[in-house]
């Protein structure tokens, strides 16, 4: 074997080291994203008043460990979502199953929307409606001007002329 072909094993190895730790480093990464995202899922039982990834109880530090763990051994996200729930009830998952009951958690808040909307919509036309109403209703210049006092006012002055 020759020198030149020592060195291409050489490099070739060392690429291929290289590779392997980038590729670990990329799974690493991958997994940390899925167990943030489980965490965002989820929860904290120990108040259940936010999710997992903002508490820092005991409760939850057991549980964000176990779901690395738990990636790690090859588990799926829905099988750890499942086993959660199993093991604390739907309470633990962040959002509702859109199923039974649950349904009116996502039709509710889009009815309200709609009904908003709805009221916003007559309020403004009820406003153009009157606005055109009392543009109808104005009387010209003319008829304005000849209201009760002027019309005895131009009477005094028709009294005051005649007279002499």
């Amino acid at each position: 074997m020759g020198i030149a072909l020592i060195k291409k094993i050489a490099l070739g190895m060392l690429s291929l080291f290289f590779t392997m730790g980038s590729l670990q480093a990329f799974a690493q990464s991958s997994l940390e994203n899925q167990a943030k995202l489980l965490e965002s899922r989820l929860m904290a039982p120990c108040c259940w008043g936010g999710s997992l990834d903002q508490h820092f109880s005991p409760v939850s530090q057991e549980m964000k460990q176990e779901i690395r763990s738990r990636l790690q051994g090859g588990e799926s996200s829905e099988q750890i979502l499942q086993s959660f729930e199993q093991k604390y009830g739907e309470r633990v998952l962040a959002q509702p199953k859109a199923e039974g009951i649950n349904i009116l958690a996502w039709v509710i808040p889009l009815l309200g929307m709609l009904i908003g909307v709805g009221i916003v919509m007559l309020f403004f036309r009820s406003q153009l409606y009157e606005r055109s109403l009392d543009q109808r209703r104005q009387p010209e210049p003319e008829i304005l001007a000849k209201d009760s006092k002027s019309q005895r006012y131009e009477q005094k002055i028709d009294q005051e002329l005649y007279r002499s």
